[in-house]
């Protein structure tokens, strides 16, 4: 079942200026999504929303940095 993001597009000064609805398995699947989008748009930065939680934010000629809930077990270290 696909889960509901949003690619909220930015501007320099972190103003959203379009967005993106988006249908994916899950974060990864957006992530990359929001990649593609970003590679054949005019904005530089986005910011990928799944409800009230932020997934990511790709900032002005960055790369994207992910948001991760605490005692997601996905913590570095852990095997």
């Amino acid at each position: 079942m696909n889960k509901n993001y949003r690619c909220y597009f930015t501007d320099a000064g972190d103003r959203i200026r379009s967005y993106e609805q988006i249908a994916c398995a899950d974060d990864t699947a957006a992530t990359l999504k929001v990649d593609e989008l970003l590679a054949g748009s005019k904005f530089s930065s986005a910011e990928l929303w799944e409800g009230k939680r932020l997934v990511g934010k790709w900032p002005v000629n960055g790369h994207a940095t992910r948001h991760r809930p605490e005692n997601s077990g996905l913590d570095s270290g852990t095997s």
